[in-house]
């Protein structure tokens, strides 16, 4: 490891972090799609339950991404994971603003419950390809 990538994990984390997870998917190609499809499968739940019918663009490329429509490169999926997390921050955002005063157990609370699982399911990304990728390495060892 050279002083550059030292300093760019010590000053700027997010970005070290989008990087070594391109390298995990370039160098353990199919460990994407476990983690894929969790997230999407949070991302229409939570858009089930807001009442959305279609997803937004970049939870679509993904899909098609895992059903082997569009391939994507590993930049590419880690810009679109980050698309679906901005977009489930805005969502939550907005909720959270028209529900004041919310019950337990009302059916905005499991709005607001699974938007917030989606939206934890796309900051965990990274650390489930991390997984998913040692898994791959260790099945094919």
């Amino acid at each position: 490891m050279n002083v550059s990538h030292l300093l760019v994990q010590l000053f700027k984390p997010a970005q070290a972090a989008r990087v070594a997870a391109q390298a995990r998917i370039a160098n353990a190609p199919g460990c994407e799609r476990a983690p894929i499809a969790a997230l999407l499968k949070r991302v229409n739940n939570a858009g089930t339950l807001r009442g959305e019918v279609s997803i937004c663009k970049a939870a679509r490329r993904l899909d098609a991404h895992i059903k082997g429509r569009e391939e994507l490169t590993p930049a590419q999926i880690i810009n679109q994971v980050r698309a679906v997390k901005q977009e489930q921050r805005t969502l939550l955002h907005d909720l959270m603003q028209r529900s004041a005063g919310v019950r337990p157990g009302s059916v905005r609370a499991q709005e607001i419950a699974a938007t917030r699982a989606a939206l934890e399911s796309a900051r965990q990304f990274n650390w489930n390809l991390r997984v998913a990728a040692s898994a791959t390495k260790t099945a094919n060892a």
